[in-house]
């Protein structure tokens, strides 16, 4: 019996017997009894849905995920050089120099398909300049401020990301199939400038 039943029950048994004459003396025994029957019943279902909250919302709740995910083994980013220059200002003003570089834009990583190659990026938070298995050159212009009677070296390049780790599918919460994976991708270009 849930609780809506038995307070609509307590309620019949109160009109049935307050009606009725041979009862009336002793109303305020049976308002007294029904009122704490009510309150314990309240007071029993208060630590049923607590503990019951308890279970759905603690760590041992179970979670049927499914979907394919990238888990990295090991991440790093780090920096290609495609030119340098080095470059002296003996004026006491700072000069401006322009120079024309090229870079190498590249993407490759041991999966079957652009999709995968995807998960893998997302994986790593970290996108790419070009489709999986492909690179292009590109050239362009860098200006760069030298100030006075100081000497530097230019440079400019990619930024590229190298991975390895496992691309996973679950299904229902459990491992379905695992595959191990690597990848090396530019995801930009840079230059700078150190002192000499």
């Amino acid at each position: 019996m849930n609780f809506q039943n038995f307070v609509a029950f307590l309620k019949f048994i109160k009109y049935t017997i307050f009606t009725r004459k041979y009862y009336t003396k002793r109303r305020n025994v049976y308002e007294k009894i029904l009122t704490t029957s009510l309150s314990i019943f309240a007071l029993l279902s208060l630590p049923l849905n607590e503990s019951r909250a308890v279970t759905n919302d603690g760590p041992n709740r179970y979670i049927a995920y499914n979907g394919t995910v990238y888990e990295a083994s090991s991440k790093s980013t780090y920096k290609t050089v495609n030119r340098t220059y080095s470059h002296y200002n003996p004026s006491s003003t700072t000069d401006t120099v322009t120079y024309q570089v090229s870079r190498t834009k590249s993407a490759s990583a041991s999966v079957s398909t652009s999709a995968e190659f995807g998960i893998m990026k997302n994986g790593v938070n970290i996108g790419s300049e070009v489709s999986l298995n492909t690179s292009s050159t590109i050239s362009y212009n860098i200006t760069y401020s030298i100030p006075p009677r100081t000497k530097y070296l230019l440079r400019a390049g990619s930024e590229r990301v190298k991975t390895d780790g496992y691309i996973v599918r679950y299904s229902n919460g459990k491992v379905s199939t695992k595959k191990y994976v690597t990848g090396n991708w530019s995801y930009r270009g840079f230059s700078d400038k150190i002192k000499q």
